[in-house]
């Protein structure tokens, strides 16, 4: 849509550019009634702040997505230790209270629909997390009180207790790639 036209002539010194036929204001004014606001001409210093802009808000979209992840997943370490602690006790025969609190996946959930910053965050990783959390959020439910236990009970805790070491393991690396993307996107990700 911008085009500049140029008539060009063929010389014995060979072909020469010419003043254009109109220069860049006059087709912008004869795009104005026509197209409106939408013929506008931007200049260098606009397109540069344009994509500054751009740019920025990138980053605090990427900020927000890794924050959301970074205090899901300190929030599900201590359902992590208060669930390990409760099923090795109920392997152990003890009478126990189950807790009625559960992993939360809305950031995880959220950063599986838009993965962003893939070179830092392995997507594999953040998928296993997620489930493998809602797969315990499952059994959780399932091992509360006035809900039919299963017959293989000692086996669902340990697989359960499996489920919950691998998270710790997941969680540790998901943090760690955490910090490594927040260093590449720089000052902004802490904003």
């Amino acid at each position: 849509m911008g085009y500049t036209i140029c008539a060009l002539r063929a010389g014995l010194d060979g072909i020469e550019t010419r003043a254009p036929i109109f220069d860049r204001v006059y087709y912008f004014n004869s795009l104005l009634p026509t197209y409106g606001g939408n013929s506008r001409l931007l200049q260098a210093k606009d397109l540069l702040t344009l994509d500054r802009w751009a740019s920025l808000n990138r980053t605090e979209n990427a900020a927000a997505v890794l924050n959301g992840l970074r205090i899901e997943l300190k929030y599900d370490q201590h359902i992590v230790l208060t669930w390990t602690s409760i099923l090795q006790n109920s392997l152990n025969g003890a009478d126990v209270a189950w807790p009625i609190r559960r992993f939360k996946t809305d950031a995880v959930s959220t950063y599986i629909m838009q993965p962003i910053l893939r070179n830092y965050l392995d997507a594999g990783e953040i998928l296993e997390y997620w489930e493998l959390s809602n797969i315990c959020n499952k059994i959780f439910d399932v091992l509360s009180p006035g809900v039919f236990a299963p017959k293989n009970k000692n086996e669902v805790l340990n697989d359960c207790l499996n489920h919950l070491k691998r998270l710790t393991t997941l969680t540790t690396s998901i943090q760690g790639s955490i910090r490594q993307a927040e260093q590449a996107l720089g000052p902004l990700a802490t904003i």
